[in-house]
């Protein structure tokens, strides 16, 4: 949908595959075809240059199925069947991505799980950023301490829905980003709606659409 909306096409989308049998990743390959953008799949450590800012990619490399196990992956995905351990796999595939631009760093971790914390944290990988996009919307199978320690962020966003049916965040995740460092800056957008992060190479300030009414450190009591 994305890509079909768009107004001005890039050229490339990033994806850690370049076939898989979901429907929505035909879906997606078939706007891409419209539009005439070709889907890229990075390797670990690459990196290019976008404007004054260096993007480097990791958790690049996942293992390819074999027939029967993606002829399975078809039919729950046609069936709509949902899988906590499928999902979880899907979730650890996610492409990393961490931005750099003059002192300030970004690191994007899609939906990645403690197994693909785990792989990045026993790599030689520079982790450490600034700023954490908080892995899988604060999910409870994320954001181990190891994690977070080897990121060491200042500030954390947390991006998920209101009042969600996955209850994200999870108490724990919240628990342990504030055990990591009792001065960490946390922004979350179910609380706060859209939050827009700008970096001059020195300071990064954040504006969020709206003031959050509750503690961003805890999940209201209804929702745990």
């Amino acid at each position: 949908r994305a890509a079909k909306d768009l107004k001005k096409p890039f050229k490339y989308i990033y994806s850690p595959v370049q076939e898989y049998e979901s429907i929505r990743f035909w879906d997606l390959k078939k706007m891409a075809d419209e539009q005439r953008i070709k889907i890229k799949t990075p390797y670990d450590d690459q990196e290019f240059e976008l404007g004054g800012a260096t993007v480097r990619f990791y958790n690049c490399g996942r293992e390819k199925k074999n027939l029967m196990r993606r002829t399975i992956d078809w039919f729950k995905e046609w069936f709509n069947r949902d899988d906590p351990e499928e999902d979880q796999e899907n979730n650890n595939m996610s492409l990393v991505v961490k931005i750099t631009y003059g002192e300030t760093s970004f690191l994007f971790t899609g939906d990645i799980e403690v197994d693909a914390e785990s792989s990045l944290i026993k790599s030689s990988y520079d982790l450490h950023a600034g700023v954490l996009k908080v892995p899988h919307h604060g999910s409870a199978r994320s954001s181990s301490q190891a994690f977070l320690e080897k990121v060491s962020p200042k500030y954390a966003v947390i991006s998920c829905g209101a009042g969600n049916k996955y209850k994200h965040p999870d108490q724990e995740a919240l628990d342990d980003l504030r055990r990591l460092n009792s001065g960490i800056k946390l922004y979350r957008t179910d609380l706060q709606g859209m939050i827009t992060v700008k970096s001059d190479g020195h300071t990064i300030t954040f504006n969020t659409e709206r003031k959050a009414q509750s503690d961003l450190f805890t999940v209201p009591k209804r929702e745990q």
